[in-house]
């Protein structure tokens, strides 16, 4: 506003002091509201729109009490007070179309980036989601190994010491014994079979 007012009082100065209407100082008015437009927002511009064509007609009004001689334009239609409303109307409208286009062009681009940054925002959390179903995933089949490992663990260690003792004490033990003894390490590696998938092997077999 104070930025508008100073060069609007210098023009109207000027105006006056070089004889009025006619001279390209009061043509120069236009851009007051022009500025305050584009700076301010239509609000103010529409302010200053107003106030500029309230001077245009105190222009007018002191040219013709004061006697002011008027400046002779190579356009006659310049030495009008009506000619200056018109004009300064005309480049206000035109001012606001440009206002009305460059905000416009401004909220597409606002919204597009908005669009972008959503966008991104759900890839990125896409991303997150697979890698976190991943490691989850890791972790059950991590789960899983381990108490297939346990559960495999046990049966062959049965396994192992039976193979074990019949080897440390060979022919000392009795039939009856050696059987009870095959028939365990058979039954320990039934339950592996049970555990692990794929593995057809039947108690019958002999390795």
């Amino acid at each position: 506003h104070f930025f508008c007012a100073v060069v609007g009082a210098g023009l109207t100065a000027m105006t006056v002091y070089r004889g009025g209407f006619g001279e390209p100082a009061a043509l120069s008015l236009a851009i007051v509201p022009m500025i305050a437009l584009a700076v301010g927002g239509r609000q103010v511009g529409m302010v200053w729109l107003v106030l500029i064509w309230l001077d245009l007609v105190g222009i007018g009004i002191v040219q013709r009490v004061w006697g002011i001689p008027r400046v002779l334009p190579a356009d006659p239609v310049a030495n009008y007070g009506f000619s200056h409303l018109v004009f300064v109307a005309a480049t206000y409208a035109l001012m606001s179309v440009y206002v009305r286009l460059r905000d416009t062009a401004a909220e597409e681009r606002r919204i597009a980036e908005a669009a972008l940054h959503a966008a991104e925002a759900a890839r990125q959390a896409s991303e997150t989601e697979a890698r976190l179903l991943r490691s989850s995933r890791m972790a059950e089949l991590g789960t899983l190994a381990a108490g297939v490992a346990h559960e495999i663990n046990n049966p062959l260690s049965s396994i192992q010491g039976n193979i074990s003792f019949l080897q440390d004490v060979g022919g000392a033990v009795d039939g009856a014994e050696q059987a009870e003894i095959l028939e365990d390490v058979q039954r320990g590696c039934a339950r592996i079979a049970r555990i692990v998938p794929g593995n057809h092997w039947h108690p019958s077999e002999r390795s």
